[in-house]
C-alpha cells in the first residue's frame, strides 16, 4: 500500500463469475466505453489447492510477454520461489475473458494441480494452502509492480509562447 506507482492498480473481487462472467463484463464493457486504459488484467482464479507447492500456470493469450515477466518475477524472488507452466489457452471461463475480448491484455495465473472439490459439496478452505496462495499473489503483485515501470506515460501537450501572451485568447 504504501509503494508509489506511476499506474492506477485496482483490486477487484467479481461478483457472478459463475453465473456467465457478470461482474468482470460488466467491468469490462463501461471501462471500453469510457476510453480506460488498463495495461494488464491479472487474474487469479483456483489459487490455492492444497496439492500444489511449486508450480503455477500461467493461461495467456498469443502474445507471450506478460506470461514470461510473470514467470521471471515468480522464479526470482525467494519469497514467491515458483516455477511456471505455461499454457496458450482459449479465452473462456474466467473473469479475464471479458477484458480480452474488449481488447486488453491478460493473464490468468492458476493452481497447477487443479482442486477435485472443484465446484462440488465438498469445495471447502480445508483443502486450501496458504502459502502457496500468498506466494502467488506475490507474483502477481510483484508483476503489476513490474509492468507499472514499463508503462509509458501519456504525451502530454505543451504550448510555448514565442512573444508576449496575447490580451485576449
Amino acid at each position: 500500500a504504501d509503494v508509489e506507482t506511476d499506474v492506477t492498480i485496482i483490486f477487484i473481487l467479481f461478483d457472478a463469475e459463475e453465473d456467465g462472467l457478470v461482474g468482470s463484463t460488466h467491468y469490462a464493457v463501461e471501462a471500453e466505453k469510457r476510453g480506460v486504459r488498463i495495461v494488464l488484467m491479472l487474474n487469479m482464479d483456483m489459487t490455492g489447492y492444497y496439492l500444489n507447492q511449486t508450480t503455477a500456470d500461467i493461461n495467456h493469450p498469443e502474445d507471450t510477454t506478460f506470461a514470461h515477466l510473470w514467470a521471471e518475477v515468480a522464479a526470482t524472488y525467494p519469497s514467491i520461489s515458483l516455477t511456471s507452466a505455461f499454457d496458450q489457452y482459449v479465452i473462456s471461463g474466467s473473469d479475464q475473458a471479458p477484458f480480452y475480448h474488449h481488447g486488453y491484455d491478460v493473464l490468468w495465473i492458476q493452481e497447477d494441480i487443479l482442486s477435485q472439490q472443484y465446484h462440488t459439496p465438498r469445495d471447502s478452505v480445508v483443502y486450501l494452502n496458504d502459502d502457496y496462495m500468498a506466494r502467488i499473489a506475490r507474483g502477481t503483485m510483484g508483476t503489476a509492480l513490474v509492468v507499472d515501470g514499463m508503462v509509458t506515460p501519456a504525451p502530454e501537450i505543451v504550448f510555448q509562447l514565442l512573444s508576449d501572451p496575447p490580451t485576449i485568447v
